[in-house]
């Protein structure tokens, strides 16, 4: 069977415009985490028990996506794996070799 190049080219349009339609549809609108940027001074409990004071700042990465830094047990501030606010939930995902175990 031979597909035609208009055809060919056809279907690659076709196939750009709905992988670009499920790009747009599942962004999260502009201004959507407004309301948890900045800086938010915590309480945390470790695993031992005790608890000790951190904080954590929410960014724009883009208009559309956010990015987290935050202050462990133990040294510097440092960049989160994750960070996602969804549903008005924010979850941040923190590597665990920045904190002794």
């Amino acid at each position: 069977m031979k597909i035609s190049t208009n055809k060919c080219l056809n279907l690659v349009c076709l196939l750009c415009i709905v992988v670009s339609a499920s790009v747009i549809t599942s962004a999260q609108p502009i201004g959507y985490a407004d309301k948890i940027l900045g800086r938010w001074d915590v309480t945390v409990q470790g695993s031992d028990g005790v608890s000790f004071p951190s904080w954590f700042e929410i960014q724009h990465r883009k208009e559309t996506e956010i990015m987290a830094r935050f202050v462990g047990h133990f040294g510097s501030n440092r960049y989160a794996t994750a960070a996602e606010y969804k549903d008005g939930q924010l979850t941040i995902q923190i590597p665990k070799q920045y904190e002794r175990m």
